[in-house]
Formats: structure tokens, sequence, C-alpha cells
């Protein structure tokens, strides 16, 4: 939410810990953990992946763990300008 919703205010200085970029189907195909969220909403809209939200950001920390496939494809999807990667190997999803 922190990525998505950094939108709304040019210039924040995001932090976001096992990050997930989006449910959209489309945009993450290999999301599968959370079907019910998938079924809240069709997905689209200006807020819809966090990914691209950030652009005006000035800066996105992410922290997550590579090994942890799902969290490590979202992260994988963030690039760009002011987005540094921070691995942390064998956290899992969850933060300690």
């Amino acid at each position: 939410a922190a990525c998505a919703y950094s939108v709304v205010h040019p210039g924040a200085r995001v932090v976001a810990i096992s990050p997930q970029s989006t449910l959209r189907t489309s945009l993450a195909p290999f999301e599968t953990r959370f079907p019910e969220g998938r079924k809240l909403g069709q997905w689209s809209g200006p807020w819809v992946d966090g990914a691209q939200t950030v652009a005006n950001a000035a800066s996105v920390k992410l922290i997550y763990d590579p090994w942890w496939a799902p969290d490590a494809a979202h992260a994988a999807r963030f690039g760009g300008r002011g987005i540094t990667h921070y691995h942390a190997p064998f956290m899992g999803h969850r933060v300690p």
C-alpha cells in the first residue's frame, strides 16, 4: 500500500517490507497467495500498480527475502531512479 499510495504525495520516501506490487493478474500472474483479495475489485485504475506509482517518490527502499519467490518476483517489478533493493535472506514473507 505504501508504494501504491505514494502517488498522492510526490517526493515521498517509501519503505516497503515484503512488497506486493499489485494483485492484478495480468501484471502479477505469479501471485497466487491472495485469491480473496483479487476478488475484491477489478484491480484497475491509477493505484493498481505500486511498481509504477512510485515514479514520483524521492526514494523507495524495498526490503524482502530474495529466496521467497513471490516477494522476490514482486520486487523485481520495481526499477528505476531512487529505488533500492535490500535483501533479507531467509526472512520469508513475515517481518521478524
